[in-house]
């Protein structure tokens, strides 16, 4: 095989660098690596030959006229590049290493992290990402281009501040409301989000698609959530993913008010009568999970008075219930000692919105009754026997005055 007129061709080596042929016989060839010290290699023709036919080295391909990217395959790219060039740097400077293991990955991404501050705490791609990345770029011959993506254009993603705006609609007017077709409450959402605009440029208008698939996503939880044959497991988790797409962003943005009605009676001390079934009224600030305040009532019904003590807590604090302030918003069900027009009155003096959730609809209010799931299961194994002999099990089962 004859390389007398190979001068100036040109050749890849495993590690990306361009080799450039200076001179060739019949038995051996004289490279140079395109690097800052212009390295120079002399090899044998049969240890050319064979690391040609090893893939160590590749005839570096004709330049072809580049393509025309779109600013979204442009950005694709060089976010890409950020990673597979470190990870050819380490790989050149350290023959030790392998491309594909995780020590590797690990100490590429602190590479990254301390030669691109911006990305210091990002969501860096995955190892398997990673790793396909560099199968691409090597099949390739090193093509830069060959990292882009497919798509050409794409909707924006909406932001941190546009998802806040949907989140608050979708616990707000959409909970609020009765009417639950997607096409009138997309063209409501457009307006909230059309005026926030004037204020915030940074907000994107969804599209009515995306809105939808919020919509069905959420109520598709709801639904599970509220159906009593729901099993208790998935419940729980149910629970957890509906709370973590309840997007909060600050303490007393959202207190969820709500009580507990228990069977339990205790004896009054002044009268030595036994009470009426024990209520827990409860304010859960959702940012934080604290508890603003509670209220013990002796009472069959809910009672208006001990809402609005409730509600006066809030803005208290004391040893045992640290936390208070003002809400923005208060959450709360459509029952008599809720929904009346002294509460509604004093929330509009305070200057706190008021959200009424459907009865029955333990969803509407997931903060809370996540917190009431945990309250019951810490009294599960509690046992109360009466001087009958007669026994009972958990938290409210205790309906019986003789106590043993």
């Amino acid at each position: 095989m004859m390389f007398a007129q190979a001068r100036d061709h040109q050749f890849h080596n495993s590690n990306g660098d361009i080799m450039t042929v200076l001179f060739a016989d019949d038995v051996s060839i004289l490279l140079e690596v395109d690097d800052d010290e212009k390295t120079r290699e002399f090899l044998a023709l049969d240890v050319f030959s064979t690391k040609l036919h090893e893939k160590t080295l590749f005839p570096k391909p004709v330049e072809k006229t580049r393509l025309i990217l779109s600013p979204v395959q442009q950005a694709t790219r060089d976010s890409r590049i950020v990673y597979i060039h470190t990870l050819r740097d380490l790989l050149q400077n350290d023959e030790t290493l392998k491309p594909t293991t995780s020590t590797t990955y690990q100490k590429m991404i602190e590479v990254v992290e301390e030669n691109y501050p911006a990305l210091r705490g990002a969501e860096h791609p995955k190892k398997t990402t990673i790793n396909r990345y560099w199968k691409t770029w090597i099949s390739s011959r090193f093509n830069d281009d060959s990292l882009i993506c497919k798509s050409r254009s794409h909707t924006p993603r909406i932001g941190e501040e546009s998802n806040a705006l949907i989140d608050t609609y979708l616990s707000t007017t959409y909970q609020d409301s009765r009417h639950k077709v997607a096409t009138g409450h997309y063209a409501c959402y457009k307006q909230d989000a059309l005026k926030a605009r004037e204020t915030n440029p940074n907000i994107i208008v969804a599209s009515k698609r995306t809105f939808s698939r919020r919509i069905e996503a959420r109520q598709s939880i709801c639904d599970k959530l509220d159906d009593p044959k729901t099993p208790h497991a998935e419940r729980q988790q149910l629970s957890l993913n509906l709370i973590k797409r309840i997007k909060l962003h600050y303490p007393l943005q959202r207190v969820e008010l709500d009580c507990l009605h228990t069977n339990i009676r205790v004896i009054d001390d002044v009268t030595g009568e036994l009470t009426e079934p024990v209520v827990i009224y409860y304010a859960l600030d959702c940012y934080t999970r604290a508890p603003l305040s509670m209220v013990f009532d002796y009472g069959k019904g809910e009672a208006t008075e001990v809402v609005l003590q409730l509600i006066q807590n809030t803005y208290l604090r004391d040893d045992n219930l640290p936390f208070c302030g003002k809400t923005d918003t208060f959450i709360m069900d459509n029952g008599p000692a809720f929904n009346n027009k002294l509460i509604k009155s004093l929330c509009e003096q305070l200057g706190s919105n008021i959200v009424y959730t459907p009865s029955n609809t333990p969803s509407a209010k997931p903060f809370v009754e996540s917190h009431f799931r945990v309250f019951r299961q810490k009294f599960e194994s509690m046992v109360v026997t009466d001087s009958a002999g007669n026994r009972t099990v958990g938290l409210n089962t205790l309906s019986r005055p003789e106590i043993s």
